[in-house]
């Protein structure tokens, strides 16, 4: 069960976002679809989601994040709870399309994310 109290965190850091940050489009490719009788693959459809984030430039010494090294032009993306990113994803956010190295939640509940913290690279 969610504790209340992390709900309403939830929505905090939703609305901070909002305010604060700018929007970003996760870009979701569904798997293709292999069909063995006619030896052919299809597409998987592509899925568009608008939320609020904010990027961030990783502090002075930080070399790795959840085992991964940090490079010169990595950033941390911040995104609002909501569906849970994938490592497929593409974030957009000013025209410029990120991918996806890590992922993190702050989840002090166990159950409900409050944040999405995210290792994105150009």
């Amino acid at each position: 069960m969610t504790n209340p109290t992390y709900t309403r965190l939830a929505a905090t850091a939703a609305r901070l976002l909002k305010k604060y940050g700018g929007a970003v489009t996760l870009s979701q490719q569904d798997a293709a679809v292999y069909d063995p009788s006619s030896s052919t693959a299809t597409p998987g459809t592509a899925v568009s989601q608008t939320r609020n984030a904010v990027l961030l430039d990783f502090g002075a010494g930080m070399t790795t994040v959840r085992g991964n090294l940090v490079q010169a032009r990595d950033r941390r993306m911040y995104l609002e709870p909501g569906v849970a990113p994938k490592l497929s994803d593409s974030p957009v956010i000013g025209g410029v399309t990120y991918s996806i190295v890590s992922i993190g939640t702050i989840d002090p509940s166990n159950g409900k994310p409050v944040l999405y913290d995210l290792h994105v690279r150009l």
